[in-house]
């Protein structure tokens, strides 16, 4: 699998991390799950980890960060928590999701940092 994926029930949220065979289409399908789950996941925060993520292109950077924000009402979720120690290889994604209406998605580089924003204990 592309991807890890774990639902953290202590913390309340999905812990979701991408590696270096993940694709535009993986990250599509790991959407779709959380939207078809809805009930299952409508109320818990996601923890994405990017930190071994693939680069996509442009393209698709832009089509995601726009999906994102178009399907944000169907799964419910509080807030999208995106961890990079380093450099986010997929910038354009969150800032296009933002600009776009998603607007509770976030970028850190501490993962401690990431996880207080999506437990309220820092804005």
């Amino acid at each position: 699998m592309p991807f890890y994926f774990d639902i953290d029930e202590n913390n309340h949220f999905i812990s979701i991390k991408y590696d270096s065979s993940t694709t535009y289409q993986d990250r599509v399908r790991l959407l779709d799950l959380l939207i078809s789950e809805g009930e299952k996941f409508s109320h818990n925060n996601i923890f994405i980890d990017v930190s071994d993520a693939a680069r996509l292109t442009t393209e698709e950077q832009e089509h995601y960060g726009e999906l994102l924000s178009k399907k944000n009402h169907l799964f419910k979720r509080n807030k999208v928590a995106i961890f990079h120690p380093q450099n986010n290889p997929n910038p354009l994604i969150p800032t296009i999701a933002y600009v776009t209406g998603f607007n509770d998605i976030c970028e850190f580089q501490h993962k401690n940092d990431a996880i207080n924003w999506l437990e309220g204990k820092i804005k």
